[in-house]
């Protein structure tokens, strides 16, 4: 299962986020902002098709998840586009709208809420929040 899922009718549609096109913000805004745009650019970028905007807000074992867990997937990329494809106009529409509600953060761990949805894990990477492989535990 990829690293983020989000509950309800999108669960199938969350891949590793797990909201989120444009790169996530460096070195502006709370912890908190830079969390939920994380998301945000990830959700986007998967609903686009933009692999290379998707992968670079994983965190490095998320991309391996994610490459795995999509039957055929040659890289990260590849397996954002695969995946894409197999996506419902709901789906994605329910992707592009999806909304932080909450985010959570303890030392370089982040642990975000999307309505409707499960709490997706964050960690700081080389300075930059990026989704995480797996939920923390009972979460």
């Amino acid at each position: 299962m990829p690293p983020v899922s989000l509950g309800r009718s999108i669960r199938r549609t969350a891949i590793p986020l797990l909201a989120f096109g444009a790169p996530a913000l460096t070195g502006c805004g709370s912890d908190e902002q830079r969390v939920e745009k994380t998301l945000t650019t990830y959700l986007t970028a998967v609903v686009e098709a933009d692999g290379p905007t998707a992968c670079a807000q994983l965190a490095p074992a998320a991309r391996d998840d994610l490459v795995s867990s999509v039957a055929g997937a040659r890289d990260c990329e590849d397996a954002v586009r695969r995946y894409r494809s197999g996506l419902t106009a709901q789906q994605r529409e329910e992707l592009r709208t999806a909304r932080v509600t909450e985010v959570s953060i303890e030392g370089d761990r982040a642990t975000a809420r999307v309505a409707g949805a499960e709490s997706g894990s964050l960690e700081q990477v080389e300075g930059e929040w990026r989704i995480s492989a797996r939920s923390p535990a009972g979460r």
